[in-house]
């Protein structure tokens, strides 16, 4: 805990002071005016109010991390929430001469080690396991599908810029290797995408395809030992063409998506011009990536994480909830996840997010809360866990 108490009767001056007047404060503001993508920032604005939530936290305590303050904790931006108060505590730690930093350096790899094998990252370890089916409802695939639909779509186009965007992104020639690590193929063959001519078809073959290639591609279990790792197919039809895209998301996640969204359109919009005139280059692989981060294992905030959990587990972790099931579910051999869909009113959310602001949560911290209320009252043990994905990109790299 942090005590804050020795600060809050600083003179009325200074609590109408917007500016910096310390490099701490100054370098602290930079940050979170970075990760709020704002300019009016305040060194009393509470960080919180401004839109800030856990996602946005992860990211501050990065860039302070970066700038060669000591970690800060997640804790101290929950509870300080101003660049004043965070200056206060962290400026004593800091010192511009010296890098405090457990962030890691990293140098791109330009040489043959670029197509070595590289350590799956945990989640990536966590889907493989996954799908393998020797846990209960495994058998299964993390997956993403999406339809887009448009009315002029231009097929030799489209798969010109797919192949161009290949060569580019090397995780979209990745594939898991036999003995559990990963690995980014040199050269592949050209990609061709599927099409389904449904111009001469009537009305209801069209929808009977249709709803054949969802339930097909939305559910698949795609081999990610070989590539390629997705499936793209276009259906196209007199009034629109559609475009199914199926991913294995052992090579890409829900922050991915828009990046390879954009590079495509980008790259479809312009198939005339080179790729580095239309896209810049990077500056790393996410094997450069993955071989800084395992770096961080040897640092001793690493060593002090590790220990903290160690201790969690010798005080009883909770394994899971126990939630009455219509059947045994380590008889389902096959699951299949269907997505259910609520909605309250934008009073009630904005009702809540004032609620949640109150209490110093974020909207995120809140929900989590009543989901966790509500597996309680079913489950057969209260004491249990949430796994959630998170995302933690270390700034290891300026193109991360």
């Amino acid at each position: 805990a942090v005590d804050t108490a020795p600060h809050e009767a600083d003179d009325a001056d200074d609590k109408e002071r917007r500016e910096p007047n310390s490099y701490a404060e100054e370098t602290i503001l930079t940050a979170v005016k970075t990760v709020l993508r704002a300019d009016d920032v305040g060194v009393h604005d509470d960080f919180f109010a401004l839109g800030g939530n856990s996602v946005l936290a992860v990211q501050l305590r990065q860039r302070l991390e970066r700038a060669k303050f000591p970690k800060p904790k997640l804790g101290d931006i929950f509870k300080l929430r101003t660049v004043a108060a965070l200056a206060r505590l962290l400026a004593p730690k800091v010192d511009r001469g010296v890098a405090t930093t457990n962030i890691v350096a990293v140098t791109p790899e330009t040489g043959p080690a670029r197509f070595e094998s590289f350590p799956l990252t945990s989640i990536q370890q966590a889907y493989w396991v996954g799908r393998l089916g020797s846990f209960k409802l495994g058998n299964v695939a993390s997956h993403w599908y999406r339809e887009l639909s448009t009315a002029e779509f231009d097929c030799d186009a489209f798969e010109v810029a797919l192949n161009r965007l290949i060569q580019r992104q090397g995780m979209l020639r990745a594939r898991v290797t036999a003995d559990g690590k990963q690995e980014i193929l040199e050269s592949v063959p050209k990609y061709h995408v599927r099409r389904h001519d449904l111009r001469g078809a009537s009305a209801s073959k069209q929808a009977l395809h249709v709803a054949s290639m969802r339930e097909k591609l939305s559910h698949q279990v795609i081999d990610i030992e070989s590539y390629p790792t997705f499936d793209i197919q276009v259906s196209v039809m007199p009034n629109e063409t559609l475009l199914h895209m199926s991913f294995d998301l052992t090579f890409i996640d829900a922050g991915s998506v828009p990046i390879f969204l954009g590079e495509l359109s980008a790259l479809s919009a312009h198939p005339d011009k080179p790729v580095e005139d239309v896209l810049p280059p990077l500056g790393l692989s996410f094997r450069d990536y993955v071989m800084a981060t395992e770096k961080v294992r040897e640092s001793t905030a690493f060593a002090r994480d590790k220990q903290y959990w160690t201790k969690r587990l010798d005080d009883g972790f909770p394994v899971g909830s126990t939630l009455p099931t219509a059947c045994d579910a380590s008889q389902i051999a096959e699951p299949r996840f269907a997505q259910v869909r609520g909605e309250i009113s934008a009073d009630q959310w904005e009702s809540l997010g004032s609620l949640a602001g109150a209490l110093k949560l974020t909207p995120t911290c809140l929900m989590v809360s009543v989901f966790a209320e509500v597996l309680q009252r079913w489950s057969s043990d209260p004491h249990l866990a949430i796994n959630m994905t998170v995302f933690n990109r270390l700034p290891v790299h300026e193109d991360v």
